[in-house]
């Protein structure tokens, strides 16, 4: 099999994901790519996720070992041909947690195969000066995993005569029990939802337009606290520094994120 034309499906608020998608596209090296961006609010309203490549690459974030709960509901409106797909997750250096079981279920129902599942490292959401939680990630050797993961497809892709004899490859997804025994959208317990500082703010609105959620007023930049899902993408979006992140109970969040702080964790691709 040969994929002239690839389907990028994903959600990325600060940029990430997409990166890393378009870094193994890279590697397959096809004639055009095709970008299905979920992030802005207005492309979540489509009846359907039509996919009309070769092959798909859909990758998300990992939000508390989960897909985003601004995606889980989109992926019933995926649509294939009996395409082969590539699963991505990419993750703060904690964990994947369920998301490539969630992906690849999801492809399963709209008529996809799923030939490869990855996880990928991108820098975690809460990182900032006082918590470097894969800081500046994915860096130059995350990236060149991600291009190299995308050869092997390729490669993998020309070995197959039909997808039909095809056997998709175990992808691991388990909750760790403390996701298991903690409610949805703590990471509301964990950080404050970033205001704005009035002597540093022009009301650009850059973060407005990058908010994926549409949470931020667009008069009074105020922040709607039931919307906001803490991806952080409005404090990366300001230039001016006007918002940044603040964190509640930080001795708690340290002991939580403890092992992710200080050990690194690499690319991973299953075939």
């Amino acid at each position: 099999m040969n994929a002239r034309s690839i389907t990028l499906v994903y959600y990325s608020p600060t940029g990430t994901t997409r990166r890393l998608l378009h870094a193994m596209a890279n590697g397959l090296a096809p004639d055009s790519i095709e970008e299905i961006d979920l992030t802005p609010v207005a492309s979540r309203q489509r009846d359907e996720i039509a996919v009309h490549g070769d092959m798909a690459i859909i990758g998300v974030p990992v939000y508390e070992e989960r897909v985003p709960p601004v995606v889980e509901p989109l992926l019933p409106r995926l649509r294939g041909r009996g395409q082969p797909a590539v699963v991505v997750a990419v993750y703060g250096n904690v964990g994947p947690g369920i998301v490539l079981p969630q992906l690849s279920r999801a492809c399963e129902v709209a008529r996809l195969h799923v030939v490869a599942g990855a996880t990928l490292i991108g820098e975690h959401s809460f990182c900032h000066d006082a918590l470097g939680i894969a800081r500046g990630r994915p860096d130059q050797a995350d990236i060149a995993a991600a291009t190299g993961f995308g050869t092997r497809v390729k490669q993998c892709l020309a070995s197959i005569t039909g997808l039909h004899a095809h056997q998709s490859p175990s992808l691991p997804g388990k909750l760790p029990a403390i996701a298991r025994l903690l409610p949805r959208g703590i990471a509301k317990k964990f950080t404050a939802s970033p205001r704005v500082d009035a002597s540093s703010c022009t009301r650009c609105g850059a973060c407005v337009v990058a908010c994926p959620a549409g949470a931020i007023d667009p008069g009074s930049l105020v922040i709607n606290e039931k919307t906001c899902t803490r991806c952080f993408a409005c404090v990366r979006a300001c230039k001016d520094e006007a918002r940044s992140i603040t964190l509640k109970h930080s001795w708690l969040v340290r002991r939580f994120l403890g092992a992710a702080i200080v050990t690194r964790r690499e690319p991973r691709l299953f075939l």
